[in-house]
């Protein structure tokens, strides 16, 4: 059975004790459409519906350091990932989650050029690429299964299609578009 996630970047923020965050209602995620500023809330992310961070976010209770990203193919190596409620998980310093649910962990970082740039050169994966995620000395793979833009329209859909999907979400350079790649965990 397939599970439809809408992950919807539609501006849609809420000001608490200062800060801005994001909403969340079931299955959608709302931010800002530019990704720009963006820091998320523990606290709003599950809606009070969900566990909104799965089996990754285990037992990091001391450090906002979560895990670290590397993909060989694109020579990015040991880049930092944080927790979804660090100030650290912001689209304008690192690489960001945007969701972590149901056996779907969505990060997105920016294209184009600077040194915030990480996924700059992700149009040039391919299927059977691998995407290695180390967290406390363990490394889980993942595969490339799909690659494919979308109208840059304020969403992104994402049809579930395995138990362990990592997804890997930046502007395209093709003008309007949103560049998608799906992964599945490799056992």
């Amino acid at each position: 059975m397939f599970i439809k996630i809408i992950i919807s970047l539609l501006l849609l923020i809420f000001n608490i004790n200062g800060k801005d965050v994001v909403s969340v209602s079931n299955n959608k995620l709302y931010c800002y459409e530019n990704f720009n500023n963006l820091d998320i809330a523990e606290g709003i992310i599950d809606n009070n519906k969900s566990k909104s961070i799965n089996n990754i976010l285990k037992n990091e209770e001391e450090d906002d350091l979560l895990a670290t990203i590397t993909i060989d193919k694109i020579e990015l190596t040991d880049k930092p990932i944080y927790k979804m409620g660090s100030n650290k998980n912001s689209i304008n310093k690192n690489i960001t989650i945007l969701m972590s649910d149901n056996g779907i962990i969505v990060l997105c970082a920016h294209s184009g050029y600077g040194s915030i740039a990480y996924f700059k050169n992700l149009y040039k994966l391919q299927k059977g690429d691998i995407i290695k995620i180390s967290k406390n000395g363990n490394i889980e793979k993942y595969s490339v299964k799909d690659i494919y833009e979308e109208a840059k329209d304020g969403k992104i859909e994402i049809t579930k299609k395995y138990d362990d999907e990592l997804i890997l979400t930046t502007c395209s350079y093709n003008k309007g578009k949103q560049l998608i790649v799906e992964t599945e965990k490799v056992i």
